[in-house]
């Protein structure tokens, strides 16, 4: 009995448990909202610089362990500019 309660309480992936492996995350030039993934990298793994899509902003693609991936969720809307009022 006790064996199948040991072997049931497995350690969790330190990975996930130190970030959360999804975190919402905005461009700080432009403000387009991403959906950002943290992946293991493999130890072979060379990072490419990372663009955004709305203003080609540079990104992060790594940051240590972990290969970074960004998924477009929102644009940031352009404002109009203010009508003047004769």
């Amino acid at each position: 009995m006790l064996h199948i309660l040991l072997s049931t309480s497995k350690p969790h992936d330190p990975t996930m448990t130190r970030r959360r492996p999804y975190e919402d995350f905005s461009c700080p030039k432009c403000g387009a909202q991403y959906k950002l993934v943290r992946m293991p990298a493999p130890a072979d793994f060379l990072g490419e610089p990372l663009q955004c899509k709305n203003c080609n902003e540079k990104f992060a693609s790594t940051d240590g362990e972990n290969i970074l991936k960004y998924f477009l969720v929102g644009r940031r809307r352009r404002s109009r500019p203010a009508e003047l009022v004769s």
